[in-house]
């Protein structure tokens, strides 16, 4: 059976991610069966774990992608301005953040952006928890959470500053329900972050 789109980028999310980690921890699957809930069984040795898969994407990012695709492809695009809204924002005023225009508009700080960043990644924990919550969803010795962020977090001293209050501050959410993952992952560019315990690490 041929696979869906959307369970292709979840495949490629994950196998992004699974790379990054054996890099790390030098741990490389046995197996990989496509699941939904969760999205895929994967095989360690002797142990199988549930990982389900989210993207923190916000939607005017998607638009914009696609614009810049479809009528403007020479030209760059700043995405640091696309975020989720209260009220769609047009065609026109998206394409203020293309080429040169953009080069016009009044620069978001770093603090505001990752205010944003936090927010985004927050939503898509809280979802992925509910599911987890709920009826029907298979449960294992241990389920995983891989949040898959795009577009990812720059590599400089600031970010780095700010990323360990956030990290502490997303992290410290309580589940709605009495299940949680054992270990949620963020895979953000250059940066793996996890959080096992109440522990938080990145690399």
């Amino acid at each position: 059976m041929p696979q869906t789109p959307k369970k292709l980028i979840e495949r490629q999310d994950l196998d992004a991610f699974l790379s990054c980690l054996s890099r790390i921890e030098d741990q490389v699957p046995n197996a990989i069966l496509e699941s939904e809930r969760p999205d895929f069984i994967v095989t360690f040795g002797r142990e199988s774990i549930g990982i389900e898969t989210t993207r923190t994407l916000h939607q005017e990012c998607v638009r914009a992608l696609k614009l810049q695709a479809s009528t403007h492809p020479g030209q760059w695009v700043n995405l640091t301005k696309m975020v989720d809204r209260g009220s769609r924002r047009t065609n026109s005023q998206l394409e203020r953040s293309f080429g040169a225009a953009a080069l016009l508009q009044q620069w978001k700080t770093v603090e505001k952006s990752m205010q944003d960043w936090k927010r985004k990644v927050s939503v898509a924990l809280n979802s992925k928890r509910q599911k987890l919550g709920r009826p029907g969803y298979q449960i294992f010795g241990q389920n995983w959470l891989l949040i898959h962020d795009f577009p990812p977090l720059p590599v400089d001293w600031h970010t780095r500053k700010l990323l360990f209050q956030h990290l502490t501050d997303i992290f410290a959410q309580q589940p709605t329900s009495t299940r949680d993952f054992q270990k949620i992952f963020i895979h953000s560019g250059d940066w793996l972050f996890r959080s096992c315990q109440g522990k938080i690490e990145f690399n």
